[in-house]
């Protein structure tokens, strides 16, 4: 019984979610018909539509979101290379040393607005990837 006992402790550690999301976003400017349209893979720890819309290329990787609806993209997400499929609903690391399932929202897609600017944006998260490659600073999942 006391073997048992040591491995309790072990099982109720709590598994840190280090997953990255998969969206798109759209930003209407002023005097431009045509909104900006893009896809976008956000770590979970920074899944927001102001982070959808930053500048700073370290908190996102954008892509063209109608390619993705046939082919593999190549991103990079938390200083990792990563093949991800929209069709296929999976990822890869470029090295092939890791990779995941994908899955929608459940309750379906998620929508935020947001001022990315002078422009009006829309956030719309669609779904999620199971990884540990994008745990937060300073967690034990960290790489």
């Amino acid at each position: 019984m006391r073997f048992w006992n040591a491995f309790v402790p072990i099982a109720l550690v709590p598994i840190v979610a280090a997953d990255f999301h998969h969206g798109t976003v759209s930003c209407k400017f002023p005097q431009i018909l045509k909104p900006l349209e893009y896809g976008v893979i956000l770590p979970s720890y920074n899944d927001t539509c102001e982070a959808a819309t930053s500048p700073n290329l370290d908190v996102q990787q954008l892509y063209n979101f109608h390619e993705s609806e046939h082919h593999p993209v190549l991103v990079s997400i938390c200083n990792v290379s990563v093949m991800w499929s929209r069709s296929t609903h999976n990822w890869t690391s470029r090295d092939g040393t890791s990779g995941g399932v994908c899955y929608d929202l459940s309750g379906g897609s998620q929508t935020q607005n947001c001022n990315g600017g002078v422009a009006a944006c829309q956030y719309i998260d669609e779904g999620y990837c199971t990884s540990h490659t994008c745990a937060t600073p300073g967690s034990s999942e960290a790489q």
